[in-house]
C-alpha cells in the first residue's frame, strides 16, 4: 500500500512531454494514490483482492507507458524502452489477474522478475535522456 501511495505521488508530479501523456499520468497517479490510501486504511483486505488491485494498476501503468511510447516526440531508444516497459507491465498485470490465487504464492517472484527487467530498462532510458540533453 505504501509503495502504491509513493508511486502515485511521483506520477502526479511527473513531467512528460505531451499534454495527453501528462493527463494520463496524472489520472493514473491519482488512481494509484487512491489505491494506496485504500490499502493503508484497510489492512485486513484479502490477499487475493490485493493481488487483483496490483494487477489492475500494472495494466493501467503499462497502457499509459505503451501509449506514451507510441505518441511522444522522444528518441527512438526512449520510445522503444517505454513501449517494452508498457508491454511488460501489461503482461505481468494480466498474469496476476488470470491467476490471483496462484499468483499470490508467486507474487514475490513475479514482481521481482518484473523489477529485474524494468530496472535496466529504466536505467537505459535515463541514460538516453541524459545524452539527449
Amino acid at each position: 500500500g505504501l509503495i502504491t501511495l509513493v508511486t502515485g505521488l511521483i506520477n502526479v508530479f511527473r513531467d512528460d512531454n505531451s499534454l495527453i501523456s501528462r493527463i494520463l499520468t496524472v489520472v493514473l497517479g491519482v488512481a494509484e494514490l487512491g489505491v494506496g490510501v485504500y490499502l493503508l486504511r484497510h489492512t485486513t483486505v484479502a490477499f487475493t483482492t490485493f493481488i487483483l488491485i496490483i494487477g489492475f494498476i500494472l495494466i493501467a501503468r503499462g497502457l499509459v507507458d505503451l501509449f506514451s511510447g507510441m505518441f511522444e516526440d522522444d528518441s527512438a531508444t526512449g520510445k522503444t524502452i517505454s513501449m517494452l516497459g508498457g508491454v511488460l507491465s501489461v503482461v505481468v498485470g494480466v498474469v496476476l489477474l488470470l491467476q490471483p490465487e496462484s499468483a499470490g504464492v508467486a507474487f514475490v517472484w513475479i514482481l521481482g522478475l518484473y523489477a529485474l527487467i524494468m530496472g535496466p530498462l529504466l536505467l537505459a532510458l535515463s541514460y538516453d535522456v541524459k545524452n539527449a540533453s
